[in-house]
């Protein structure tokens, strides 16, 4: 085990087929760096797995995680998503997130726990690009009009 400040860039000397990050990038202040480190980590065609708050969770880390930035760093940085979920600890659900509308269909449903976690694999694709900040959809114009009007609506 390697204790590291994820605050600032790391390099290990090598990429991985794997990133797990299992819990921590909303204890680290620098989302930005510590995304890009994961992204630097990992090697052309690897998996970055992601576990971090979405609901609840008071006082756990610095942030929760709403599903836009998921769906965005994706497009941003040309991921694969084969595997977006919801999940709740109690009791245990878990939903899988197939399009960016799944979110809506639960917040109108009102079928939101109150604590939940999102967990996303993203998959890199086959060459080695620089990470990219993304822009969050409904400002990029990459959303539906569906989620722009929930955007006003469900504040």
């Amino acid at each position: 085990a390697l204790k590291l400040d994820l605050n600032y860039p790391v390099s290990l000397g090598r990429q991985f087929d794997i990133m797990v990050n299992g819990g921590t990038a909303e204890h680290v202040f620098n989302v930005f760096q510590f995304f890009k480190s994961s992204h630097e980590m990992t090697r052309p065609g690897g998996l970055m797995v992601h576990t971090m708050p979405f609901r609840g969770w008071v006082e756990h880390g610095f942030y929760s995680f709403n599903p836009t930035f998921y769906w965005d760093l994706a497009i941003a940085n040309g991921y694969a998503l084969p595997i977006f979920a919801y999940a709740e600890l109690s009791p245990t659900r878990i939903v899988q997130f197939t399009r960016r509308e799944s979110v809506l269909d639960m917040v109108r449903g009102d079928t939101r726990g109150r604590n939940a976690n999102l967990y996303a694999v993203f998959k890199k694709d086959d060459s080695e690009s620089a990470f990219c900040i993304p822009t969050q959809g409904i400002y990029a114009g990459n959303v539906s009009k569906d989620m722009v009007k929930a955007w006003y609506d469900l504040r």
